[in-house]
């Protein structure tokens, strides 16, 4: 925790007050879940209409510290160097090193400079052998430091009655924060209010698509997930759309962040050695022993010759077979394995460097020949990490089955299409047209080229369906405009503009917009999640533009594919409308709702009786190289684990379609809370080995 500096005897004094204040948002930051927004502000003695006076918030940054992480104090140069002479072989090879030396210093017989070339050369080894080591470390260390770079740099935090900008590092428990859509959120916070409000917590999480948040929720479960605590928000997480007002419960080492920073530091405090370390070591200490007796024995057997009178004394005798034996000991030492092991290690080194995995040290590398269990994170490591719509279903003509089309392409890139589907298969087609419409306009999000990508504004999900709305625009001849971006979503507004938007909510499940059609009709464009929207549907579209009933049998048999599609990981939107809507639900300028209809309570009058038209199947594809690099991880002996934030259920579809698991065995898939209960740490690792 970063403290302020103040002279010792202030600073002993005020140690225990700190400790104490350090404990209670400590405490407030593990409940704050469970209690209501009201209950946390009390908690934090703040008013949430006016926020901390400024004077209490510098009170607060002397006991909590700034709102950072602490950046771990680099190794000097020197402790680096002396990190590289710990090996039992290297001691030795030194110990030879100064012993050859004082050999050719002492040797009478010796005239010329050969005498040092050995303990020359072992030294240039040993130097060159750390040399190495310290640059590699060096380099590393600068990666490391990433967790820092997801700090927010500036927030809108309420004090002293009005709306201040400041500095993310000056905040402190207490703090009324206020957010909107692509603000960092800048520390752990119980919300207060939400409007539309959804996250983008895959920093922390690993979860796919930005999760909607409710401040009215109160979670008491026991042992909540942090994925399950609907009413926070956390630090380095993005609020993707919506606004939203959160009191701060956690600030800089007090946050779900701080812990993940807390675990890595104990992780790489154990620093257990690694199999080719404890090898070496056990060679070195067996070399040292068998040298030392070759020594003595060596020394012991010229005892006798001790008194040669060519030595001219017994203790110059001793002295001369000393140095026989030092030299036979120096001649036994294998000057050259630590340098070449450092050298391979090293080119390991680069080589994994040139695929963007950073070895902070050389020994680490080694340990992957060893390796039995490989834990990988998902979303963005065994997966892309970008919503791609991969299906899109409705009801044919004769209204016995539904027609499926697979999409093709990969996240955000505008390449693939519809199978099955053709110019004139679009322009026939009344059903994909307004599934086209819906997904371009009835979309808060917003597509911009960023280098050679493609950025979005908004949620990952309303960013794969603008991507789907270009591709079927393909296949629109009266209108298509190529492959750039938001071209045909433009073209769409242009011809039926929006009046009138609805935003998601959590209660809901669903957002809609009311569009002007070329006939001066209004009507509702409707997507949410497929379950609920066919509730509020009575008719089905079809796609030669009939309207029939929807049916029990009918609506049972869309949920029945909905629910085989979620088992494959899809992540399911349904899509309706409803036209011919009143005019009295607008006003004149065809620009605002009228007052009846901006409450919650009032949008299921331009919302029911609606007609279903489809749904699109979306999910978050895996890379194409994995697979195979599983399989060979597999015919290796190596374990894989899959670590993600995603319920169960999809994780499940996903390992399976990337080969982790094969089969229907549930117990293959644990979540946190299962594993948490897992009594010792024994227990634990044999789960992990063993499955």
């Amino acid at each position: 925790m970063c403290i302020r500096d103040s002279p010792l005897a202030v600073q002993v004094e005020k140690e225990p007050f700190i400790r104490s204040g350090i404990e209670k948002y400590h405490k407030i930051l593990e409940t704050a879940h469970k209690r209501t927004a009201e209950e946390v502000c009390q908690a934090l003695e703040v008013d949430p209409k006016q926020g901390l006076a400024s004077s209490e918030a510098s009170s607060r940054l002397a006991i909590v510290g700034t709102n950072e992480l602490a950046a771990t104090p680099p190794s000097t140069m020197w402790e680096q160097i002396l990190e590289q002479f710990k090996d039992t072989l290297v001691r030795i090879l030194l110990v030879a090193a100064c012993i050859s030396f004082l050999i050719a210093v002492t040797d009478e017989a010796s005239t010329d400079w050969t005498a040092y070339v050995e303990p020359v050369v072992i030294l240039l080894i040993l130097i060159a052998n750390a040399t190495i080591g310290v640059l590699n470390e060096m380099k590393s260390e600068k990666a490391l430091e990433a967790l820092v770079v997801l700090q927010a740099n500036k927030s809108h935090v309420l004090r002293d009655g009005r709306l201040q900008h400041i500095n993310a590092s000056e905040i402190v428990p207490g703090d009324i924060c206020v957010l909107k859509g692509g603000d960092r959120v800048p520390a752990d916070m119980r919300l207060i209010r939400g409007m539309a409000l959804k996250v983008n917590q895959s920093t922390l999480t690993g979860e796919s698509d930005a999760v909607s948040k409710d401040a009215d929720q109160v979670i008491h479960m026991e042992n909540a997930m942090n994925q399950e605590k609907h009413n926070m928000l956390f630090s380095s997480t993005e609020i993707s759309v919506g606004e939203a007002t959160a009191v701060v419960v956690g600030t800089g080492e007090i946050s779900q962040l701080g812990k993940i920073k807390s675990q890595l530091k104990e992780a790489s405090e154990e620093n257990k050695n690694t199999p080719l370390k404890e090898k070496l070591d056990q060679f070195g200490d067996l070399l040292s022993r068998v040298i030392m007796a070759i020594c003595a024995l060596s020394w012991i057997i010229n005892f006798n010759k001790f008194f040669d009178p060519a030595h001219g004394n017994a203790f110059r005798g001793a002295v001369y077979y000393f140095k026989i034996a030092v030299s036979l000991a120096v001649a036994a030492i294998p000057e050259g394995l630590p340098a070449v092991i450092t050298t391979c290690l090293a080119l390991a080194t680069t080589r994994m460097a040139q695929n963007k995995a950073i070895v902070r040290q050389l020994s680490s590398v080694e340990t992957l020949g060893c390796t039995t269990v490989i834990c990988s994170d998902k979303t963005g490591t065994l997966t892309i990490n970008k919503m791609t719509v991969v299906e899109v279903a409705y009801v044919d003509n004769d209204k016995a089955s539904i027609v499926e089309h697979k999409v093709t392409g990969e996240g955000l890139k505008l390449t693939g299409g519809v199978e099955g589907v053709t110019e004139s298969y679009y322009a026939s087609n009344h059903v994909l047209q307004d599934i086209a419409r819906t997904c371009a306009l009835c979309n808060d999000a917003q597509l911009s080229y960023e280098g050679d990508g493609v950025k979005v504004s908004g949620t990952a999900t309303e960013g794969s369906l603008k991507v789907f709305a270009c591709k079927l625009g393909e296949y629109d001849a009266a209108r298509s405009k190529g492959r750039e971006l938001e071209a045909y979503a433009k073209s769409l507004g242009e011809e039926t503009p929006v009046v009138a938007k609805f935003p998601f909510t959590q209660t809901r499940k669903r957002m809609s917009v009311i569009v002007r059609d070329q006939h001066g009709s209004n009507v509702t464009l409707i997507k949410g999640a497929p379950d609920l929207l066919l509730d509020i549907c009575t008719r089905v579209k079809l796609p030669n533009g009939e309207i029939k009933d929807l049916t029990p049998s009918l609506r049972d048999a869309v949920l029945r594919k909905i629910r085989n599609a979620s088992k494959n990981a899809y992540r399911c939107l349904g899509f309706a409308v409803k036209e011919n809507l009143p005019e009295r639900y607008v006003t004149a300028d065809s620009k605002k709702l009228e007052p009846l209809t901006m409450e919650e309570s009032k949008y299921d009058v331009v919302e029911l009786d609606a007609t279903f038209i489809g749904y699109v199947g979306i999910k978050d594809p895996p890379r194409p190289s994995v697979p195979s690099s599983i399989a060979r991880c597999k015919k290796a002996g190596i374990r894989i684990i899959m670590i993600t934030g995603d319920n169960k259920d999809t994780a499940a579809a996903i390992a399976r379609e990337l080969g982790i698991v094969e089969g229907s065995d549930d117990e293959m898939f644990m979540d946190g809370r299962e594993f948490d209960a897992l009594e010792t740490p024994e227990a634990k690792s044999e789960r992990i080995r063993n499955g």
